[in-house]
């Protein structure tokens, strides 16, 4: 049953990084070719700046995690489990592979259900950070018709009658299972509920912060990216809006750690305020290189004897 449970997993990871790497190649056939071999190398340095500093912002997100996970975890610690986790998430469905690991280190230490609630709550105030600041960024920008009429699109009563009641049965079946289940679930709800109350409000500033100065730097160097390429007329607050447009939709469980997602959704939001298709496409590659090399830094982590996983003390 495991074995074929691993199996499907595999073909499912499989398929996922085939579609994802499908749409990086739609993406690459759509760049200019001479806009790159035109590069200079002060734009390369600038580029690769870029780059090293995307690495260095591992540490907020790190230190984010830690005044939750309070303790005794050092951020050095943190920091390995982060990396690793960006590893991983090379392997699952969308960006919440690296959160399942991260609940996996934190949990030998903490128990697993504390680990989840705490993984919930951190996933939960960047999200929160994102759409706090999005929100008014999209009001000044003279988005809300584009955005309610995106919401009036999503109609479940234009649904056909026997999609309705596939979707009856699935709500009815997962009711039956939480009723048969009902006293694990409800012990771990407990131990959920108390992890959270276990968060003090001085930690919950702190991870609010850590997440602002995160998502702060993430669009400050989008922006430096831009310049760098030529385009400048992306302001910080549209930088930040493509960003956060790019975290929602990395989550959608369709390819590794959001591969091809991320990148298109970054190319979208650009090119809607007005950055040319070459371009946009290149500096989402370059966020992707980010990625690319904190998984690589955490398959190193991960390889070493012991060195990255939070054990148990």
């Amino acid at each position: 049953m495991l074995s074929r449970l691993g199996r499907r997993a595999r073909l499912l990871s499989l398929l996922g990084t085939v579609f994802g790497c499908a749409i990086l190649l739609l993406l690459l056939s759509q760049v200019d070719l001479a806009l790159v071999m035109a590069l200079s190398l002060g734009q390369v340095a600038g580029i690769v700046l870029v780059i090293v500093a995307g690495m260095g912002l591992t540490l907020f997100e790190a230190a984010r995690l830690q005044v939750l996970a309070q303790a005794g975890f050092t951020l050095w610690e943190v920091l390995q489990v982060v990396l690793i986790g960006y590893f991983v998430a090379n392997f699952t469905p969308s960006s919440f592979g690296g959160d399942g690991f991260k609940m996996y280190a934190i949990g030998r230490r903490r128990g697993y259900s504390e680990a989840l609630a705490l993984i919930i709550l951190e996933r939960a105030l960047g999200l929160a950070v994102l759409l706090a600041v999005s929100l008014p960024i999209i009001v000044l920008g003279g988005w809300v018709g584009e955005f309610i009429a995106l919401a009036q699109a999503v109609d479940i009563s234009a649904l056909g009658r026997g999609e309705q009641i596939v979707l009856a049965a699935v709500a009815l079946s997962l009711t039956l299972l939480l009723l048969a289940l009902r006293r694990p679930v409800l012990r771990f709800c407990r131990r959920f509920l108390g992890a959270l109350r276990s968060v003090t409000i001085p930690a919950l500033c702190m991870s609010l912060l850590f997440a602002l100065c995160l998502h702060i730097g993430r669009a400050a160097l989008l922006c430096l990216v831009l310049l760098t390429l030529g385009q400048g007329q992306v302001d910080m607050g549209q930088a930040w809006v493509a960003l956060a447009f790019a975290t929602v939709a990395s989550l959608l469980p369709l390819s590794p750690g959001g591969l091809g997602i991320r990148e298109a959704a970054i190319v979208i939001m650009l090119q809607a305020f007005g950055v040319d298709a070459s371009t946009a496409i290149i500096a989402s590659l370059v966020f992707r290189l980010i990625i690319v090399c904190q998984a690589a830094v955490g398959a190193a982590l991960s390889a070493k004897a012991g060195g990255a996983l939070v054990t148990a003390r």
